[in-house]
C-alpha cells in the first residue's frame, strides 16, 4: 500500500465539508471535486524530487529545476 498523505489545507477542508454536504447539488458536486483535484495535486506533488537544468533562453543560458523522475 502507497504513503498516506494527510491534507490539511483550509482550502480543501473548506471543498471538502461542502462535497460531503447532502444540499449539494450533482453540479456543484463535481465542480467542487474538480477544484478540490486541482488543490491536491499541488499538496501531494510538494515534495517531488527535483534536479537542476541549464536552459537556453533568448538572452542567454541560466539555470532552471525540473522534475527527477517522470510523472506516471
Amino acid at each position: 500500500m502507497g504513503a498516506f498523505i494527510l491534507v490539511e489545507h483550509p482550502l480543501i477542508q473548506a471543498k471538502l465539508t461542502k462535497l460531503r454536504d447532502e444540499r449539494t447539488d450533482r453540479l456543484q458536486f463535481r465542480q467542487i471535486l474538480e477544484e478540490l483535484t486541482a488543490l491536491m495535486v499541488y499538496e501531494i506533488t510538494r515534495d517531488f524530487p527535483l534536479r537542476e537544468v541549464k536552459v537556453k533562453t533568448p538572452l542567454e543560458e541560466t539555470r532552471g529545476l525540473e522534475l527527477a523522475r517522470p510523472v506516471v
